[in-house]
């Protein structure tokens, strides 16, 4: 049994009409979201991981004016940081780093910080709103220190690369996949 990520989202039909949205909002529900996500990172499926948040982003867009704008903006960061998360793991820092910023120009998703986060010096270039009582604060804030490790990591041109699933062996592969079952039960 192919337990991947994209072997799980390319099996989501591919008209509008075939992949309803219960079936979308299970797959981006707790806990649905969470085996997803540790099935990718213990089988080491960054690829499809990857194929996969895309594929689950076409639907966000496709659904937007059928969720609730939480449920819509909520949805989208996390598939955008899943996204990158994806493009790190597979050390594909050019595209990780052009894609940062892409999402940071062009989406205002954010959370609110308390105001006395403001004098935090590294908060400040991501606060979109200061003027309530909390601040609107960029949701790539949350990925600023990786982003700067990568960064540093392309600056030197030196770096250990992650783990890849060709690594691992039928028997790391088979106790994982036990492993994933048993936590799944």
């Amino acid at each position: 049994m192919d337990l991947s990520f994209l072997a799980i989202t390319s099996r989501l039909p591919t008209t509008k009409d075939d992949f309803g949205l219960p079936q979308y909002r299970r797959a981006m529900s707790y806990p649905t979201w969470n085996h997803l996500l540790t099935a990718v990172k213990t089988m080491r499926e960054y690829e499809a991981g990857l194929q996969g948040g895309l594929r689950l982003l076409e639907l966000t867009n496709r659904y937007r004016r059928r969720l609730s704008k939480p449920e819509y903006e909520s949805n989208q960061r996390v598939l955008y940081l899943f996204m990158l998360d994806m493009l790190d793991h597979l050390d594909r820092y050019d595209e990780y780093l052009k894609a940062w910023k892409q999402i940071r120009l062009g989406t205002l998703l954010t959370f609110n910080y308390a105001r006395q986060a403001k004098s935090r010096k590294e908060i400040q270039p991501f606060i979109v709103d200061d003027r309530n009582e909390t601040l609107e604060v960029h949701f790539l804030y949350l990925a600023s220190p990786r982003k700067r490790m990568i960064e540093r990591k392309m600056a030197q041109r030196k770096y250990r690369p992650h783990a890849k699933r060709e690594e691992l062996t039928d028997v790391d592969l088979k106790l994982r996949w036990a492993e994933l079952l048993r936590v799944a039960r």
